[in-house]
């Protein structure tokens, strides 16, 4: 039986136009790949600095934490009677007052991380601090205070108590720290980025830099002693502050 003339004009309907359904060719392939990996390159960057960014916020977060508690143990020891005379290592008989410690000659970075308490008599040793459960430091804690004249020069009387000074704490990279000592700098990081990669500067700075002055406040020679201690740590030149007429002596210095 032969074939109608419907049945095969529809026959060749379907051969002439069925590659309007048959798929993809492979040109539109390769334009669609090309595409993708076009928007793949210029969008990873893009990401990868968002999770660094995001990241490094954290870190640094956690950093002003960790300095935040540590001024904080200070002054609630010092509150509870605790003396730092001995307890606080003071870098040297230059560092005066607070402003002293943006100085890198006077107070320098630490030099090690330990998990110890030689930082609290050896300000070039940072105390570690563990975030995870790895075993490895991730933050170093740099403690120090200012040198103070009636108390620390060695003709002092031993007897007279720390009763107030500043103290200062900087937070670093413990990995900073124990790799790379020579390259460490003072300043707070700024958290800038090299490209895509962190800068060697923020990788090198403190994440955290805070400092405070602490001070016995409740004794009936604290306002005294605060008295003597801002004339004592005054700039050359710069009029000391008068004292109550019923404060007793300040604390005497005899050669040694």
């Amino acid at each position: 039986m032969g074939l109608s003339l419907k049945s095969v004009a529809k026959s060749r309907f379907r051969r002439s136009h069925g590659g309007a359904t048959a798929g993809l060719t492979l040109l539109e392939i390769l334009v669609a790949l090309f595409v993708i990996q076009a928007v793949v390159a210029v969008s990873a960057p893009l990401v990868v600095l968002a999770v660094s960014t995001r990241v490094q916020n954290q870190r640094a977060d956690q950093a002003l934490q960790v300095a935040q508690g540590e001024i904080d143990r200070v002054k609630t020891a010092v509150a509870r009677g605790d003396d730092f005379k001995n307890e606080i290592d003071v870098p040297a008989v230059n560092v005066a007052s607070r402003l002293d410690f943006t100085d890198v000659a006077k107070v320098p970075p630490p030099t090690s991380v330990l998990d110890n308490d030689n930082y609290k008599t050896d300000f070039r040793v940072a105390k570690a601090v563990f975030l995870d459960s790895d075993n490895e430091p991730d933050l170093a804690v740099q403690v120090f205070r200012n040198y103070i004249d009636f108390i620390d020069d060695a003709g002092a009387d031993p007897a007279t108590s720390l009763a107030v000074f500043d103290v200062g704490v900087r937070v670093y990279r413990a990995d900073a720290v124990q790799n790379r000592p020579a390259e460490l700098g003072i300043e707070q990081a700024n958290y800038g980025f090299a490209g895509n990669a962190i800068s060697s500067e923020t990788l090198n700075s403190p994440l955290a830099v805070l400092s405070a002055s602490v001070f016995k406040s409740d004794t009936g020679q604290s306002l005294c002693d605060y008295y003597y201690y801002l004339n004592a740590t005054e700039f050359a030149g710069t009029p000391g502050s008068t004292i109550p007429d019923n404060c007793p002596p300040p604390p005497s210095i005899t050669p040694p």
